[in-house]
């Protein structure tokens, strides 16, 4: 299992996001943040047939 600090840099990579910003959000909203942007990929794939990032 990946290191809650690895998912956190990993996320901020993939959303371009400050790494700062990321590192300082509450578990809660961190969540929250990465469920809303693996919702936001899923549908862009399924809308363009094949992954684009």
């Amino acid at each position: 299992m990946k290191s809650l600090l690895k998912i956190r840099y990993e996320f901020a990579f993939e959303t371009r996001q400050p790494i700062n910003d990321v590192l300082n959000m509450s578990i809660e909203d961190f969540i929250i943040a990465q469920n809303i942007w693996n919702e936001y990929i899923t549908k862009k794939n399924n809308n363009t047939g094949g992954e684009t990032c």
